[in-house]
């Protein structure tokens, strides 16, 4: 999510986002995307519910890493329940 969009912000979108009623929507990882070094702006963007913040330039490989760990944090267990269980 870039911060700086046409029509609706970055902070806008990802509140909107968060306040979504469908729990899969409201769960959405956002990773923030921005060139702004504003201390106040960053904290804002931060605070409308980021998963992750990068501030541009950014190198491909560390934005990759951080989709990798968000996707791990989202995938299912390895182990069940019912192994648990017994």
């Amino acid at each position: 999510m870039d911060m700086v969009m046409p029509h609706m912000d970055g902070i806008e979108a990802t509140r909107t986002l968060r306040a979504s009623p469908l729990p899969w929507v409201a769960s959405t990882p956002v990773i923030g995307l921005t060139a702004n070094v504003n201390q106040q702006d960053l904290a804002r963007f931060e605070a409308a519910g980021l998963n992750v913040l990068m501030l541009k330039p950014f190198e491909p490989e560390k934005l990759c890493a951080q989709i990798e760990r968000l996707l791990d944090l989202r995938a299912p267990s390895s182990t069940t329940d019912s192994a648990t269980k017994a």
